[in-house]
């Protein structure tokens, strides 16, 4: 009786192991409908596009080396 319930035990688990992944299948490519990157870098003229990436919202930072040690931005004197 106990090899038995050892079998049914074994063959359960594996059969658990098979089930589970088509169980959650659905879950992932529901996730992966709408893979569009959240944030662009282009490195050539230094915007960082942010959220949807087929709208306009852009963040700009400029070039500026000029700047002093401890100073921020573009500070006029």
């Amino acid at each position: 009786m106990y090899v038995v319930s050892q079998i049914v035990a074994t063959i359960s688990l594996v059969g658990l192991v098979f089930v589970v992944p088509f169980i959650f299948a659905h879950q992932v490519g529901a996730q992966g409908q709408n893979m569009t990157p959240s944030m662009v870098i282009n490195m050539s003229d230094l915007t960082i596009k942010v959220g949807n990436t087929t709208s306009n919202e852009t963040i700009t930072f400029s070039n500026n080396t000029s700047n002093t040690p401890g100073e921020i931005g573009n500070t006029t004197r």
